[in-house]
C-alpha cells in the first residue's frame, strides 16, 4: 500500500465513516503533523481522495456506499447525524495538535442517574500540545430538543467517575474537561477556534 493510500486509510480508521470530500479536505488543508498533507483544496482533493478510497475498497479494506466510505467493521448508516459527526471529526483532524478521537464508544455507568446502564457519546476527544491537553465531550445535537441536550450534559456533570474514566481512556491525568453540543459543523468550527486559541496560549506560556 503506497504512503498516500495508507494515510487515507488511517483517516478512515479514526472517523470510521466519511465522504471523499471530507477525507480530501483533511488531506489538502490539515496542519496535523501526524497526517501528511496532500494535493490542493477543492474538487481536485476530493477526486484524489476518491481514487485512493476506491483502491482501499478493491483491497477489501473499506466498504463503499452512496456518497460515503466506511470501515468494514462499521455498522453505522450514513445519516445526517453521521455525516455531521464525521465533518466535525474532520475539523479536529485539521488542527496542528496530536489528536485522540474516540467515536461513539460505549461508556458503562454514564447516565446512571437516569437509570441507564451506560451511554454512547458521539465522541470523546483529546488534543495534546507540549504535554498540555484539551479534553472535551462532543455531541452533535442535530434536531434535538434542549431537554435532551441538557440531560446529556447532566449525565457527565453528575457522574462521579467521569474524570477517572477519561484519564484511563486517554492515559493522562484529566482534571478538567468540557462538554460541547453543536447543531452544525460550522458551529463546531467556531468552537474549535476557541479551543485551539486557548491551547495555543497555554503552550506559549509553558
Amino acid at each position: 500500500m503506497c504512503q498516500s493510500t495508507q494515510v487515507t486509510f488511517s483517516i478512515l480508521e479514526i472517523l470510521r465513516i466519511a465522504s471523499a470530500k471530507t477525507v480530501g479536505d483533511i488531506l489538502s488543508t490539515t496542519k496535523n503533523p501526524e497526517i501528511k498533507r496532500n494535493w490542493t483544496s477543492g474538487q481536485s482533493a476530493t477526486v484524489q481522495a476518491q481514487k485512493r478510497l476506491n483502491r482501499l475498497v478493491i483491497k477489501g479494506k473499506l466498504d463503499k456506499g452512496w456518497g460515503f466510505y466506511k470501515l468494514r467493521s462499521c455498522k453505522s448508516k450514513y445519516t445526517p447525524h453521521t455525516k455531521m459527526l464525521s465533518g466535525c471529526g474532520g475539523v479536529i483532524l485539521k488542527t496542528p495538535w496530536k489528536v485522540t478521537f474516540c467515536r461513539e464508544k460505549f461508556v458503562p455507568g454514564l447516565g446512571k442517574e437516569r437509570d441507564l446502564k451506560g451511554r454512547r457519546p458521539d465522541a470523546m476527544v483529546s488534543l495534546t500540545a507540549n504535554n498540555l491537553h484539551a479534553i472535551f465531550i462532543l455531541e452533535c445535537v442535530l434536531n434535538e430538543r434542549e431537554s435532551s441536550i441538557l440531560a446529556k450534559r447532566q449525565d457527565w456533570a453528575s457522574w462521579p467517575h467521569a474524570k477517572e474514566y477519561l484519564s484511563e481512556l486517554f492515559q493522562i491525568p484529566v482534571e478538567h474537561y468540557a462538554f460541547i453540543a453543536v447543531k452544525s459543523v460550522q458551529e463546531f468550527e467556531h468552537q474549535m477556534e476557541v479551543i485551539c486559541s486557548q491551547l495555543l496560549k497555554k503552550t506559549s506560556k509553558s
